[in-house]
Parts: C-alpha cells; sequence; structure tokens
C-alpha cells in the first residue's frame, strides 16, 4: 500500500483531463482515472482515448456506464460536472484524497467556475467532513496554458480525443474541435 496521497481524476481522454492526470502523477500522487460514459455522443472515442491515455501512464482506469440517459449533443449539458463530480465521489475508494477535474476558464459554463467548485466542495465537505478535496489545477487557466502545460510536460496530446460529435474525424464545427484547431495553428 503506497503512502502517497490518492487521485481519482475524472479522464474523457481530453486534452484537459489528460493534462491533470500528468499534473497530479508530477505531485506524486497514486492516480487513478475514471472514465464516465453517461450516453455522450463521443463515449466510445472518449473511452478510447482514456484507456490510452491510462495506458501511456500506466495508471488504473475504471469505466463507469450509466444507463437511461437521453443522447446528449454538443455544448452546455445542464448538470454535466456536478453529476461527474459525485459520480467520482461515489466511485473514489479512499476516505482521503482528491477528485480531480481538468476545468478551466475562458468558457461560459457555470460549473467551470472557482464559484461552482467551491459550492461542489462544500458539498464533498458534508459528506466527507472535508478528507475528500476537489482539485482543479486548471481553474484559472485558459485552454493556451493548458497546451503549453501539455507540451512542456510531454502529455501525449496525439493520444487524446475532443470532437463532442464522437466522429472518427473531427467534425472542425463543435466548440472543442474549434479550440484544438486554434491551439495547433497558434504552435505553427
Amino acid at each position: 500500500m503506497s503512502d502517497s496521497p490518492k487521485a481519482l481524476i475524472l479522464l474523457s481522454g481530453g486534452l484537459d483531463s489528460s493534462a491533470c492526470v500528468s499534473f497530479y502523477l508530477s505531485r506524486n500522487y497514486e492516480v487513478t482515472g475514471l472514465f464516465v460514459d453517461y450516453n455522450q455522443a463521443a463515449a466510445l472515442k472518449e473511452r478510447n482515448s482514456a484507456t490510452l491515455i491510462s495506458k501511456h501512464y500506466n495508471i488504473k482506469l475504471l469505466t463507469l456506464a450509466c444507463n437511461g440517459f437521453r443522447q446528449w449533443g454538443t455544448g452546455l449539458i445542464i448538470g454535466r460536472n456536478s453529476f461527474l463530480l459525485t459520480t467520482a465521489l461515489l466511485t473514489a475508494n479512499f476516505g482521503t484524497g482528491l477528485i480531480g477535474i481538468g476545468l478551466h476558464s475562458g468558457t461560459s459554463y457555470n460549473d467551470s467556475s472557482s464559484y461552482f467548485l467551491t459550492q461542489m466542495q462544500n458539498l464533498f465537505n458534508l459528506y466527507t467532513d472535508g478528507k475528500i478535496s476537489i482539485g482543479a489545477p486548471f481553474i484559472n487557466w485558459n485552454k493556451s496554458d493548458i497546451w503549453s502545460y501539455c507540451l512542456k510536460a510531454s502529455v501525449p496530446i496525439d493520444l487524446t480525443y475532443s470532437c463532442e460529435n464522437g466522429l472518427n474525424e473531427p467534425c472542425g464545427s463543435c466548440q472543442s474541435c474549434k479550440d484544438r484547431e486554434a491551439l495547433y495553428a497558434s504552435q505553427k
């Protein structure tokens, strides 16, 4: 049994969650990934990327499929991040540790804000007496900052998947594809 602090990272296989895995590994956490299939259009592609990322970093990956949801499209999914965080809390097999999520600034989503994190941490504190915290190391970073971190930390960007439509070839029209296209363009 390791004396390292425990971290369960919500791992979608995208850039932000993969960077989150790297971030906590670099701080000597014992990291486990959690992929949640909530009937999102990109679930299969995301799961494949999460599996590749977990193998790259040699971490355990838990997968959870939640049935009964309608098929989600692109853009804002109301309640998604609170659902993912509380699902991770239910899944955590430790009494003390951290649930990591790759939230960042620069979005218009209310559940990607410091206020949201404070409210969710209050809920976690209610359930765990403050023994499990939410880690969102990029909450004050924008997507470009995360991209720079990924390049510096050698996060395997080529293994990540970001199209919200779940297509073999990225659609180029969803916000995730547009963000990624802009990041690649900034590299040139």
